[in-house]
C-alpha cells in the first residue's frame, strides 16, 4: 500500500467516540429529568442518620438506609384553626374622606366627616366642597376605576375661587375633564381624602 494509502485512511475510533459521548449526554439528561429535588409536589425528601446526626437530601424515588430515618419537609399539612381576632387599629389621620358618586352623592359607609350636603354639583364634571367641619390643607383625589372614559384629568383646588362653583371661595373643588382641545367636562365617581 505504501505511504499514500496511510494518509487517506480514516481512523475508526472517531465514530465510536462520538457515539459514546452522545450516549453519555443523553444519560445525563435522562438522569436530570428523573432526579427530582424537590419532588413535583414540592416536598424535599431527606434521610437522617440517628447515630451521627447526619442529614442527606435524596431524590423522591430513593429510599433511606436501614440506619436512617426518613424526613420529609415542605409538605402541605392540614389547615389549623383560625387565630383570635387582632386588636383594632389606630384611627387614621385623615380629617375627612368620601366616596363620591358621579351625581355628587356621597356613599356614607365609605366616608368620614363629608356628607352629600357638603357637595354641590353645579355643572357636569364640577364638584364643589363647602361647609366642611375642618379646614383642608391638602387633598388627594382618585377617579373610581370603573368610570368611562377611563382617561380623564382631574383639577383639584383648595381655598380657591372657581367660577363653576356657587361660592366665590370654596373649601375645595374637583373638576373632571377629558384631555382634549376643549377640555370637555365629564361626570365621574371618585374618592377624596382631606388632610
Amino acid at each position: 500500500m505504501g505511504f499514500t494509502s496511510l494518509l487517506l485512511r480514516r481512523p475508526r475510533w472517531r465514530p465510536v467516540l462520538i457515539g459514546l459521548s452522545g450516549g453519555a449526554g443523553l444519560a445525563l439528561i435522562a438522569a436530570g429529568v428523573y432526579a427530582s429535588i424537590p419532588a413535583p409536589n414540592g416536598v424535599i425528601n431527606g434521610c437522617y442518620q440517628t447515630a451521627s446526626g447526619k442529614l442527606r437530601v435524596i431524590d423522591s424515588a430513593a429510599t433511606c438506609r436501614a440506619d436512617e430515618t426518613a424526613l420529609n419537609w415542605n409538605q402541605m399539612g392540614t389547615q389549623g384553626p383560625a387565630g383570635p381576632q387582632g386588636p383594632a387599629g389606630a384611627p387614621g389621620t385623615a380629617l375627612g374622606f368620601a366616596h363620591v358618586l358621579s351625581n355628587g352623592t356621597v356613599v356614607a359607609a365609605d366616608s368620614k366627616n363629608v356628607t352629600t350636603s357638603n357637595i354641590s354639583r353645579t355643572q357636569q364634571g364640577s364638584y364643589c366642597f363647602n361647609g366642611l367641619t375642618f379646614t383642608p390643607k391638602s387633598v388627594v383625589v382618585t377617579q373610581e376605576a370603573t368610570q368611562n372614559p377611563a382617561f380623564v384629568r382631574a383639577d383639584v383646588n383648595i381655598q380657591f375661587g372657581f367660577t363653576g362653583c356657587a361660592n366665590a371661595v370654596n373649601q375645595a373643588a374637583v373638576i373632571f375633564n377629558e384631555p382634549n382641545a376643549t377640555l370637555t367636562l365629564v361626570d365621574s365617581s371618585f374618592f377624596i381624602v382631606f388632610n
